[in-house]
């Protein structure tokens, strides 16, 4: 295990009960329903690696939920902000979610609270030939950073790394492998494990390519595009989105989670203008 993965590993949140119930739910439906000499050995890899998930600890501080919805959204320019990530050897994504990491350290320490972790499931691509139109493949991996405060440009070193280690983890594999058997889970406990599996979830971070040129409608142009995902049953889901020559950093934040909102959304900028300065430094 690397520094950097060691660094943001955390611990089990999340039932081991729900999980077995649910492997084993799935695995008795499908050698009931499906073809064993097809299937048993991709759902036996993926029902094995799917007890080895981990759900880090998730916070304290952001535990609350409701049915109420706040968002922030900032704009930057997109050459600036890929800049800022190639200073330190960094990717776009990488730098977008070192700033949520850095605003939620910030945050916990306004809030009196100076340790503890943050709880992510980060999407992580696993297509291999990017560069062709394909389907989607997309992995979750689980990230537990500890809410320490550090450099920028280190805190965005070290969740490159933790990104780059995550994609030939068998762990991310898993829910992508489970996909084609989701249907045959029944739906209550399917509906259970994933509100169970969210709720230990603090931060969803997500990240998207817009049009990367001028766009219009009925002659109108678009100067800015702002993404915010459903934040199901966790504390917030953010979304990077790219549009000509902008980028807006988006967040669908649950109040009763971050319950500070005007702190919150400040801190969010300040770590966002931070980042921004590396691209000149």
């Amino acid at each position: 295990m690397s520094q950097a993965r060691a660094q943001l590993h955390g611990s089990r949140s999340l039932s081991r009960r729900a999980i077995t119930a649910w492997a084993h739910a799935a695995s008795a439906l499908g050698r009931q329903a499906l073809h064993p000499a097809r299937v048993s050995g991709t759902l036996h890899t993926a029902l094995s690696e799917l007890r080895r998930v981990e759900i880090p600890t998730p916070s304290p501080l952001l535990a609350g939920r409701s049915l109420e919805r706040r968002y922030e959204s900032i704009e930057m320019p997109l050459e600036q902000f890929k800049a800022a990530g190639k200073s330190v050897g960094a990717s776009v994504t990488s730098s977008y979610i070192a700033i949520l990491l850095a605003t939620y350290a910030d945050y916990h320490r306004h809030r009196g609270v100076s340790h503890g972790t943050l709880s992510m499931a980060v999407p992580v691509d696993l297509r291999k030939n990017k560069g062709h139109t394909e389907n989607n493949m997309v992995g979750v991996a689980f990230l537990a950073a500890p809410l320490t405060s550090k450099d920028l440009g280190t805190r965005i070193r070290t969740v490159h790394q933790f990104l780059r280690d995550s994609r030939s983890s068998g762990m991310v594999q898993v829910l992508p492998a489970l996909a084609d058997f989701l249907p045959l889970v029944p739906p209550p406990l399917l509906s259970a494990f994933v509100r169970r599996m969210s709720a230990a979830i603090d931060v969803v971070p997500s990240s998207m390519p817009g049009v990367l040129r001028p766009a219009y409608v009925a002659g109108a142009e678009i100067i800015s595009c702002l993404a915010f995902g459903p934040r199901g049953n966790s504390g917030c889901i953010s979304s990077l989105m790219s549009h000509d020559t902008t980028c807006t950093l988006n967040v669908h934040l649950d109040p009763a989670a971050v319950s500070d909102l005007p702190a919150f959304a400040d801190l969010l900028l300040r770590n966002t203008q931070e980042l921004l300065r590396l691209a000149s430094s």
